[in-house]
């Protein structure tokens, strides 16, 4: 069943947000979005955000119990007991940017909850979804501040060094999951499960064993959670599962931990050119000294015998704060042509939150402008990062590298970084690629025209990145050295050539 907003809609929630009829205004007049590096005063470019011709977003269908929400949110008017709530979310969040301590400074937080809210316009979006994302937004702050009550009472957890990192830092659809689970098939590496950073559910005090991390109470608890999202828009999970497997055993990527901070990679669609803006600024230092501590804090339930294996698929933005947030850690970057990965991503972007908005009021050429303009970016920062940093601390890998030689990628990966590719390692990971074919949940259709994009534009934008990266090399194997473990401490970078080292 799907939802239309009846004539009184307009009038709906305004007691709750103060700010809703003007920022309909503003959001109205607006007709252009800008995303800006931080490092330079100029756009990279106008992203249009009020078009004649609409390209309607798909949206999952809601179920009866959705639909009773709405109604009673509608009939409610101004009384609506289903709103989002701003002042209070920015109130802890002020609470949150008061925070210094083991895990950081934190005063940046608050400037991001602020700018994110700052042109919402609820009336767009359905009471159920308001529902939603209320939710989800107070569980982001509540989470973050809990951890940071736990870090001042175990001010020892950020004096403890991390054990080593492998960090998957490759854009969106370019293998990133399956070069995470096949790097996590190696029993001496550990990744974080989905519901140790769920916001849904305690994030503290962490497992104390392997053994404790499958009977973990959580677990039923983000189960729960995402069965109740099911059962309000039934399909939306199987949709996400085409493009991307959640559950809450699912060794997953870190984004839920940045998202406490006010990174959230997949709610920032939602919002305005400000938060936008925010977003995409290369100072995150203050994230990744906080994702930092999260891991520290995991860690002193029990550490991986020798190395993390984190992702995310953001990293690329903010690539100089996430070397001085993990000195110790060794990026991996993934690459595939940006004409495949974007509208590949869009379609996921979809699938996450499209339930947030009432039918046609997404417009899928303004989702499409946005992630285009912001992956542009983020391939400069690729290409300018790796100008400048050490070529031991990073390693390149080709999609379709990775595809067809899985366990040879993985065991150059070793052999770059000088970790102990062990006997029987391989045969671990060809079981976990046996079991999980590609296309095991779904596979999501998704092409160029969906979201307005322009595949010339496209080679044009991220032309220094495609002649770089997306040209296959020859495929080789690197020899595996003398078993090392990685150092701990920091590593200065230095100046060098371009690594392109394609597995």
């Amino acid at each position: 069943m799907t939802s239309t907003p009846p004539p009184s809609t307009a009038t709906a929630s305004t007691s709750h947000n103060g700010d809703a009829d003007s920022n309909k205004q503003n959001n109205a007049a607006a007709t252009t979005a800008v995303i800006t590096s931080a490092a330079s005063s100029s756009a990279v470019e106008s992203t249009p955000r009020v078009f004649n011709v609409h390209l309607p977003h798909e949206r999952v269908t809601q179920s009866w119990a959705a639909w009773g929400i709405d109604w009673i949110g509608w009939s409610l008017g101004r009384f609506s007991p289903f709103y989002i709530d701003i002042p209070g979310i920015l109130a802890k969040a002020k609470q949150l940017s008061l925070y210094k301590g083991v895990a950081g400074d934190l005063s940046p937080c608050y400037r991001s909850y602020c700018l994110f809210w700052k042109e919402i316009d609820q009336n767009r979006i359905p009471p159920s979804s308001r529902l939603m994302l209320n939710s989800t937004m107070n569980a982001f702050v509540d989470s973050a501040l809990s951890l940071t009550r736990y870090y001042t009472a175990h001010p020892e957890i950020g004096t403890t060094p991390l054990k080593p990192a492998i960090i998957i830092a490759g854009f969106p659809r370019t293998g990133t999951t399956l070069l995470q689970n096949i790097l996590l098939c190696d029993p001496k590496s550990r990744g974080a499960f989905t519901y140790e950073m769920f916001f849904g559910a305690p994030m503290v005090p962490p497992a104390k064993s392997p053994e404790a991390l499958r009977t973990d109470p959580r677990i039923q608890l983000v189960e729960k959670a995402m069965a109740q999202a099911e059962m309000l828009y039934p399909g939306r999970n199987s949709r996400i599962h085409e493009s991307h497997h959640m559950g809450s055993l699912v060794q997953d990527e870190d984004t839920y931990i940045m998202s406490l901070t006010g990174q959230w990679l997949t709610h920032i669609y939602l919002t305005n050119d400000e938060a936008l803006e925010d977003f995409v600024d290369s100072n995150k230092l203050h994230s990744y000294q906080f994702l930092r501590t999260f891991f520290q804090m995991l860690e002193s339930g029990f550490p991986p015998q020798s190395h993390w294996v984190l992702k995310c698929p953001a990293h690329p933005l903010w690539l100089d704060s996430l070397a001085a947030g993990f000195p110790s850690g060794r990026i991996v970057f993934t690459h595939r042509h940006p004409k495949e990965t974007i509208p590949s991503w869009c379609a996921l972007i979809e699938s996450l939150a499209g339930h947030c908005f009432y039918p046609g009021a997404w417009d899928r050429r303004l989702l499409g402008r946005i992630a285009k303009n912001m992956w542009k970016l983020a391939a400069e920062r690729i290409c300018d990062f790796q100008r400048h940093a050490d070529p031991a601390l990073y390693y390149n890998v080709h999609y379709l590298d990775l595809m067809e030689h899985p366990i040879e990628t993985c065991q150059n990966v070793y052999g770059h970084f000088g970790l102990n590719f062990e006997e029987g390692l391989s045969d671990k990971m060809a079981k976990w690629q046996a079991d999980n074919p590609q296309g095991k949940h779904g596979r999501r259709t998704y092409s160029l025209d969906m979201y307005g994009l322009d595949p010339a534009e496209i080679a044009k934008d991220f032309h220094e990145y495609i002649a770089t990266f997306c040209v296959r090399k020859p495929h080789t194997t690197v020899p595996t050295p003398t078993p090392t473990t990685p150092s701990t401490t920091t590593t200065t970078t230095t100046t060098s050539t371009t690594n392109t080292n394609n597995s």
